[in-house]
């Protein structure tokens, strides 16, 4: 269980690197993230793949001209403190 909770730790981290970044496209750096969470077991594959069927996903980013550092302002708080909630009760209740 604890090396699940790395190995998750590691690819949440490399990801956000990523995203912040800028340098890799943001589609492959979630289709990586989404396979890597599949093949190493922590998801369902057909769940590491379900995300992208949203069209909401593809209609937002390009077409509204918004960047990374738009999404980080509006929720980046918000996602640190759920990440730390869920990871306590994770940590706690399972």
């Amino acid at each position: 269980m604890e090396n699940n909770l790395i190995l998750l730790g590691i690819i949440f981290a490399a990801t956000l690197v990523l995203f912040i970044s800028n340098r890799v496209r943001l589609d492959l750096v979630a289709i990586m993230a989404c396979l890597a969470l599949a093949w190493l077991g922590l998801i369902r594959p057909l769940k590491a793949i379900s995300g992208f069927a949203s069209k909401v996903n593809a209609l937002l980013m390009d077409p509204g001209g918004y960047t990374t550092r738009d999404y980080l302002r509006a929720g980046g708080v918000m996602t640190v403190l759920f990440i730390s909630i869920a990871t306590i009760f994770i940590y706690l209740f399972v």
